[in-house]
C-alpha cells in the first residue's frame, strides 16, 4: 500500500473535488516531526499542506517535540484552520490560532469540526520550555462541543482527533451526535 506524499495527497484531493459536490481535506495531526522539522521548523510542511488545500488540521503530540516556539514558527506558514478543544498553549500567538472548533459550509451543508489532543500528551511529549497542557476530560468536553455545534445548526459533526482508537471509541459510544471521527494517533488501518 502506498501512503504519504503531499503531491499525491494534493492530486487525490483535486481529483475528489472534481468528482463530488463538496469535499474537505483534513489532517489529524503529527504532520511535522523528526529531524526535518527540527532543521526547517515546519515551514516546508505547512507551506506544502497549505498548497495541497488542507482546510482543517488538529495538532498531534509531535507538533510540540521541539517546543512551542518551533510550532509557532510552523503555524506562521499555515493557511488553514487549526482545532483542538482540550489543548491549552501559553504562547498567545499559538493559542490564538487554535480554536476548539470551526464551522464550514460545504455544498450547502453546515459542518462542525472539533479537535481533540490525546490525554496521554504528557507521557508522550515534554516540550522544551513547557507551556502546553491537555485536559483529559475528553467525553465531557466532546459532549459540550457537540451540543454547541448543534445550536449552531450544524448538520454534520466531525471529530478531528489525535487521541487513538480506544479514546475515539469511547467518545463515539458516550456522546451522541458525532457523525464522523477522523483520528490520526494510532497507525492501524480500520475500515468499518
Amino acid at each position: 500500500i502506498t501512503v504519504g506524499g503531499l503531491d499525491r495527497i494534493a492530486s487525490a484531493a483535486r481529483q475528489m473535488r472534481n468528482e463530488v459536490d463538496g469535499a474537505l481535506l483534513l489532517s489529524s495531526g503529527n504532520d511535522v516531526l523528526g529531524s526535518f522539522y527540527r532543521i526547517f521548523q515546519g515551514e516546508p510542511e505547512m507551506r506544502g499542506m497549505s498548497l495541497a488545500g488542507y482546510e482543517v488540521v488538529t495538532p498531534g503530540n509531535h507538533e510540540f517535540d521541539y517546543g512551542v516556539d518551533v510550532y509557532a514558527n510552523a503555524l506562521s506558514f499555515a493557511k488553514f484552520d487549526v482545532v483542538s478543544a482540550n489543548l491549552t498553549v501559553d504562547d498567545a500567538g499559538v493559542s490564538s490560532r487554535i480554536r476548539p472548533y470551526v464551522i464550514k459550509e460545504i455544498a450547502g451543508i453546515r459542518i462542525g469540526i472539533f479537535g481533540m489532543m490525546t490525554p496521554d500528551f504528557s507521557l508522550l511529549c515534554d516540550p522544551p520550555g513547557g507551556g502546553v497542557r491537555v485536559d483529559g476530560e475528553i467525553v465531557s468536553i466532546t459532549q459540550r462541543l457537540v451540543e454547541e455545534l448543534k445550536t449552531e445548526n450544524c448538520e454534520l459533526i466531525i471529530g478531528l482527533t489525535h487521541i487513538g482508537f480506544a479514546f475515539s471509541s469511547e467518545i463515539a459510544r458516550k456522546v451522541n451526535g458525532i457523525n464522523i471521527i477522523v483520528d490520526g494517533y494510532d497507525r492501524d488501518y480500520i475500515h468499518e
